[in-house]
């Protein structure tokens, strides 16, 4: 099974002055986009596996045009099983039971989560999952089992509306260099030095079945991974901070129990608004390498 391209636009995707072509399909968000354009009423995430189906066909529409689509799903579903669809489960760094399923469960109360996802009462940074490596997961699924009364909201940013933000506002030898590996990350278990990896905030992607060139998205802020910026690149990434910062850019999704959101991680940074740390809220997360 293949997500297929809609043709339908919203705004116009970018031209590229600098030779960066954006997939004309995908289209940029911010907090203004309308439930009724990102959310898909199906009986089962088992219904996206129907070929040609009006579900299949509604959410390759929907998620080829926005990134996302959050799936209101009639009745539970084992997420493992739509792996024809979004191809092979990435396990990477996973150990036990967890690389056995590919199912994370995201829930302050596991100790071995990490900071962001313990620390209920603060902000889940904006980041790209997998993003310390060349190649991470394309497709992010967050399946809610407990929502918090008091927030926990997921958060997403929509890369292609910062770059087009970016191309009107930097002079052109700025924005080159988010597309040079300026950013420096590593993961706080391991040494600053020998573990930090240098990565390009845009990078371009390899053409996709339909032979469309796209622009990948990674992101890290100045949380516990952040090493430091290049001199070069500060004032663009500075620029890329103020731009996640601003509210109007963030579409905040309070899903309930058996909603599914799934996203392009390559096209959007995702994160969580604070909520109250006696408050339960429980996801379950696979990535997914996209290659369905």
């Amino acid at each position: 099974l293949k997500l297929r391209h809609s043709s339908h636009t919203h705004q116009q995707a970018m031209s590229s002055s600098m030779e960066i072509a954006v997939s004309p399909c995908r289209i940029g968000f911010d907090a203004t986009l309308p439930p009724p354009c990102f959310r898909l009423q199906v009986n089962s995430c088992h219904d996206l596996l129907v070929q040609d189906s009006e579900a299949q066909r509604k959410f390759c529409d929907i998620y080829n045009r926005f990134g996302v689509c959050v799936l209101e799903c009639a009745e539970s579903a084992d997420l493992s099983q739509l792996t024809p669809l979004f191809g092979d489960i990435d396990r990477r760094g996973l150990k036990g039971q967890e690389a056995e399923s590919g199912i994370v469960v995201l829930d302050p109360l596991i100790a071995e989560r990490a900071e962001n996802v313990r620390t209920a009462e603060k902000e889940h940074a904006l980041h790209t999952d997998g993003s310390f490596g060349d190649n991470p997961s394309r497709i992010v699924t967050l399946q809610c089992d407990i929502a918090a009364p008091s927030g926990g909201s997921s958060l997403l940013v929509s890369a292609t509306s910062l770059l087009q933000a970016a191309k009107k506002d930097l002079p052109t030898g700025d924005l080159r260099t988010l597309f040079q590996p300026c950013l420096g990350i590593a993961r706080p278990s391991v040494d600053a030095v020998s573990g930090m990896v240098r990565i390009p905030i845009f990078d371009q992607l390899p053409p996709g079945k339909t032979g469309h060139q796209h622009v990948g998205f990674r992101w890290r802020t100045r949380d516990q991974h952040f090493i430091g910026v290049d001199s070069s690149a500060e004032k663009a990434y500075a620029f890329c901070e103020d731009f996640m910062r601003d509210t109007s850019n963030r579409l905040a999704i309070h899903a309930k129990p058996g909603d599914v959101i799934v996203f392009d991680n390559r096209a959007m940074a995702h994160g969580r608004t604070p909520f109250n740390k006696s408050d339960r809220r429980r996801f379950r997360r696979i990535n997914y390498f996209g290659n369905g």
